[in-house]
């Protein structure tokens, strides 16, 4: 305490007051408490907003995923009984065309053979390599082009067509190719079409009529007809002997008026 009474009184301070720097300290303290605080605050409601929008955009994403899953079910089974459908109408009005199966095994045509023996066996079809196996290598049945020759001098290259090759490799080697349900028309009945090598001994047989019996060689077209009222949906045979080692035929097969291969 100070006390004038007839003059002024100079007071000075050369350092701090007691306690400025603990008050300094825990002011500087608070500053930063409450800044941190108010960010920690911000944050949190940042990440809650973040964590909303996602679970609103999964669940926007979910339920498109079963409107899409929902669809492409739908989709599906649609998809499957139009296959089937058109599956059941080509096997109950059968093929117009004599072709291999695009997958061997699979399709309506199966193969078998038989040995100079007589003894019938089937030929294996092997997917993998694109064709049937007769035996230990006695013939390998398989898709392959034949050729049409342009039958003159012009020099020009003979004409291509995808077809079923027959390799025989032993004389006597007999294959039968089975055509599941062929619908044929009459008169018009079967067109074949043939580039060989070597002539082979053919019988085509569909139900309980041979179209033919004959020898094909070379490069021909051959009409098979059948009589009047006889058309119809019936399995199909070809017989192929092969009398001559080391022999391949590739032929094609088809119904109408004219011969219209795929």
């Amino acid at each position: 305490m100070v006390r004038a009474g007839n003059g002024d009184v100079l007071m000075t301070c050369d350092g701090t007051l007691p306690g400025y720097w603990p008050g300094l300290f825990v002011t500087l303290l608070a500053m930063a408490a409450i800044v941190l605080t108010a960010a920690a605050r911000k944050r949190e409601r940042f990440e809650l907003l973040l964590q909303e929008a996602a679970r609103r955009g999964m669940q926007a994403v979910e339920s498109v995923r079963r409107s899409l899953h929902r669809r492409l079910r739908l989709l599906a089974v649609v998809a499957v009984i139009a296959l089937l459908a058109v599956g059941v109408r080509a096997r109950v009005r059968g093929t117009r065309h004599l072709s291999a199966s695009p997958i061997e095994g699979l399709g309506d045509l199966t193969v078998s053979w038989r040995g100079p023996d007589g003894e019938l066996s089937p030929c294996m079809p092997a997917f993998w390599r694109g064709q049937y196996s007769c035996g230990s290598g006695a013939a390998v049945v398989d898709g392959w082009l034949g050729t049409t020759s342009p039958g003159d001098d012009s020099g020009e290259g003979a004409a291509l067509w995808p077809g079923i090759r027959v390799t025989s490799r032993y004389a006597g080697t007999t294959v039968l190719l089975r055509f599941g349900r062929v619908r044929l028309d009459a008169p018009d009945g079967l067109w074949i079409q043939n580039s060989t090598w070597n002539a082979h001994h053919v019988r085509v047989i569909w139900g309980d009529y041979v179209l033919t019996k004959s020898d094909f060689s070379g490069e021909e077209m051959h009409q098979l007809p059948l009589p009047e009222g006889a058309g119809g949906t019936r399995v199909l045979w070809i017989e192929i002997e092969a009398p001559v080692s080391g022999s391949n035929i590739v032929l094609r097969g088809a119904a109408g008026k004219a011969p219209r291969f795929r």
